[in-house]
Parts: structure tokens; sequence; C-alpha cells
């Protein structure tokens, strides 16, 4: 099996070289060297709840690409800005479907309920 190529970063995408061969590499393991070479970490690969607000739904029995990313927070007892690192699961473009327009409105409801729930803990 080929080992994909690596890119130069897009100046609009956050993530890193090796976050990107790291998902790129789980891509060509499970979708073949085409499906590999489409990657493109800002058209073609969201998270569950992007691909929701997207209008698409991920298929039945697939499972996550895993990647990570790294969160800037605050430290309590020193003030200093941190980084902490986060995993993120993923799904390429091959993994979801187009959603009904009721089918949509259905899940965005859903997930905008479940949003506020979460920030209702927050406070």
């Amino acid at each position: 099996m080929k080992k994909p190529n690596t890119i130069k970063k897009p100046n609009t995408w956050k993530g890193s070289i090796s976050t990107y061969n790291m998902v790129k590499q789980q891509i060509l393991k499970r979708f073949g060297e085409k499906e590999a070479e489409n990657y493109e970490p800002l058209k073609n690969c969201f998270t569950y709840n992007d691909w929701l607000r997207k209008g698409f739904h991920v298929k039945k029995g697939e499972k996550a690409l895993r990647s990570v990313t790294f969160i800037e927070y605050k430290d309590k007892d020193t003030e200093e800005l941190k980084k902490r690192p986060k995993n993120v699961n993923l799904f390429y473009q091959s993994q979801v479907e187009k959603m009904t327009d009721i089918e949509r409105d259905k899940a965005l409801k859903r997930l905008n309920e479940a949003i506020k729930r979460f920030e209702r803990r927050k406070i």
C-alpha cells in the first residue's frame, strides 16, 4: 500500500500536516488510493454535526476516522493560556448520504435542542 502524499497546509485550515496525514492514511486503508488522493479536509471530511448542518447523515454502520486537535484553555491557577489535545471523530464523504428536507429539519431541531441543553449545563 502506497503512503499518501503530503501537502502544504492551506491558509484557512487550522490542522497540522501530521493530522492531515493521519486522516489520509485511514482513508487510504479503508477506501483506497483514489479516495485518499481526493481527501480535502475543508471540503469532504467533517464531524457528525457538521455533516448534519450540511444536510447529510452518516450511513448506518460507518465508523469514524480518528483525528486530534488542540484546544486552548486558560489555566485556573496561573491564568496562563495552554493547549490540550482533544480527540475528533470525522466522517469522509463516502460515509454519508443526503437527507430529505424533512429528515434534515428533524435532525437540526434535535441538534439545536442538544446544544441548548449543553449551554444551560455550563451556566
